[in-house]
Order: structure tokens, then C-alpha cells, then sequence
């Protein structure tokens, strides 16, 4: 159990919504340290399996049991279960994300506060905490400050397990967990948010003396997207959905497209949504183009990517700070 020669490969995640920087423990000194919390691991059957390096661990979990399968139960009666190895020192994790990509690389770090979640899916979700001194961290550093609270794909090789009361223990650190410890200094997210344009004008008969209350414009998810990408450097961006007045509804392009984008040889498709990201999703897997010309039918998606053109769905929604971030979910 646990050898320590677990690895997974471009798994989607979520990024936790903090990079925090404490220092951590070097043989006598303190250096310079990054630690980031992951969730949302999917991990299928045979990877729990290997993971627990043990072959019988899914069904001990997903098992039915009489009147009703082990995992609604679970699902419905637990929560996470933090395992009983404390960290897992000398392992190797990398995080992509953005339309970029972009990637960062914590090598030799430690893998810590680990959580399994069951599902009624049968599938398994992993969380843990990344904890890295800033010196063995290689990639966009400084851009991972602007995907915080957002989806990612992580790839990680797990290294040698340990005890959490080691002589080289991290745990005194101001180390930020998936729980997101409330007393962690919150980072400025640089996605896009409301803006500030001036005071609003102060209503005949207030008091001119009263404090002012700043007015914000109101932006909506495609016009968050349309900033998003053109900072992520593609050359063109443009609105595909119109207004039908006959109609009297939006249309998108093919049913399914908000914003069409142009990065270097990648042709980018988006749908955008401020609720329901599954509900979308769902609307585009069963969207269909009918040929006036030839009377056929085909399901706009299959086609898209055989162009291959790249499919999101960009979910905006505000965080507890208040800020817009964005879920980028890929289409495939």
C-alpha cells in the first residue's frame, strides 16, 4: 500500500483559490516556498486500485450492498477521508492551464493532505496539497496567479511516502489547504472583473455630503470572454451570436458558438454561461445543423472537431472575494 510509484497523467483538476508563499524547512535553513491546493482528480477504477496498491480497494468502496449500491450510500452519508499516509516527499507535480497552454513544474516537492471523495459514478475524486520550494518550481509561475479557482489538467508522479511528525515536518508553515483557510492573505485575481467608472450622480434632494456610491459597469459573459482571450494573445476575436428580430431571440453560430477565436494555427469555438455549465454542455453534445440544400442532417460537434477546431465552454461566476473567474471546460 502506497510505495510511493503511483503516477497520473494530464488528469483534469481544479486549482485551489489561493497560491500561497510560505518558506519551508531545508536541512538547516528556510527558503522560499509555494504551496497551491488540487481537487476534483477523477480517478477510475483501475487508477484507485493502483493507487492503494491494492487490487480489491474499488469494490471495498463500490460494492452494492442489499436495497442499494455502496456508493450512493457513501456518496450520501461521508464526506472526503484524508488518507493515513501523511505526504508523499520527492514527488513531481505539473499543472497546465489556459487556452495557451500554460505550465508550471514542481519538482522534488512534497504531496500532502490527501482526500478521496466517492462518487455515485463509481468514480473517485482526489485532492491534495502541493508544497514546493519556489527554487524547483520551473514553468509560468507568475501566470498562475490568474488561473486560481479555475480548471486544469495535472500530471503527477507521487514520491516516497512519509509521516507528517517528521524531523523535516512542513506543518508550522502558513500552509493554505483545500479547505482554503480563511486566514490566508487573498491574491487579486486578473481576470476580468467589473470596473469602476466614476461616481454616480447624487440624487436631487440627498445630502451632497454623503458618501458616493461607485457605479459599475455590467458586463456580460461573452464580453468577459472576448477580454480573456484577447489577453491570452489570439490575433482574432469576434461575437458570432446575433440578435434574430423576427424571431425575437440570440442565435448562435451553428446553435452552439458565442465567440470565434484565432490563435496562431488554432481556430478556438466558445460557448459562454454565467449558470448551468452542464446544462450547456448537454445542449451542444445533442445540437444538430440541418443542410437547407441537400435536406441532411449532421451533429454540429463530430463536425467541428473534425475541422479541428477547439470547443470550450467558458462558466463565469464570482468568488467569495468577489471576483469573476472563470471555468474553462474542453470539449473533446
Amino acid at each position: 500500500m502506497f510505495t510511493g510509484e503511483f503516477s497520473l497523467d494530464d488528469k483534469h483538476c481544479e486549482l485551489g483559490i489561493y497560491l500561497n508563499t510560505p518558506t519551508q524547512k531545508h536541512g538547516d535553513e528556510r527558503l522560499p516556498a509555494k504551496v497551491i491546493g488540487v481537487a476534483g482528480v477523477p480517478l477510475s477504477k483501475e487508477e484507485l486500485n493502483a493507487f492503494f496498491g491494492n487490487p480489491h480497494a474499488w469494490d471495498m468502496l463500490y460494492v452494492d450492498t442489499p436495497g442499494k449500491p455502496a456508493a450512493d450510500f457513501w456518496a450520501d452519508n461521508l464526506g472526503p477521508m484524508s488518507l493515513a499516509v501523511g505526504k508523499f516527499k520527492g514527488s513531481c507535480v505539473t499543472l497546465k492551464f489556459g487556452l495557451k497552454p500554460h505550465e508550471v513544474c514542481f519538482d522534488d516537492c512534497t504531496v500532502k493532505s490527501c482526500k478521496i471523495t466517492r462518487t455515485a459514478g463509481g468514480v473517485t475524486m482526489l485532492a491534495f496539497t502541493v508544497v514546493g520550494l519556489k527554487s524547483n518550481i520551473s514553468g509560468d509561475l507568475a501566470k498562475l496567479d490568474e488561473f486560481l479557482d479555475t480548471s486544469a489538467n495535472v500530471s503527477i508522479a507521487f514520491g516516497d511516502p512519509a509521516d507528517e511528525d517528521d524531523e523535516e515536518s512542513d506543518d508550522d508553515q502558513d500552509e493554505l489547504d483545500l479547505d482554503h483557510q480563511a486566514a490566508a492573505k487573498p491574491i487579486e485575481v486578473e481576470l476580468v472583473d467589473a470596473e469602476v467608472i466614476g461616481d454616480a450622480p447624487t440624487p436631487v434632494g440627498a445630502d451632497p455630503g454623503a458618501p458616493k456610491r461607485a457605479k459599475k459597469s455590467s458586463m456580460s459573459p461573452t464580453k468577459r470572454t472576448l477580454k480573456y482571450l484577447r489577453k491570452q494573445g489570439c490575433q482574432l476575436v469576434a461575437v458570432t451570436e446575433h440578435w434574430n428580430p423576427f424571431a425575437n431571440v440570440r442565435q448562435d453560430l451553428f446553435g452552439i458558438i458565442d465567440v470565434l477565436a484565432i490563435r496562431d494555427q488554432d481556430v478556438i469555438a466558445v460557448q459562454t454561461t454565467s449558470t448551468g455549465i452542464q446544462a450547456r454542455i448537454d445542449k451542444m453534445v445533442e445540437a444538430e445543423y440541418k443542410n437547407p440544400e441537400t435536406k441532411t442532417t449532421c451533429l454540429v460537434l463530430p463536425a467541428l472537431f473534425a475541422a479541428g477546431i477547439k470547443v470550450y465552454v467558458h462558466g463565469w461566476r464570482k468568488n467569495s472575494m468577489g471576483k469573476w473567474i472563470l471555468r474553462e471546460i474542453e470539449l473533446s
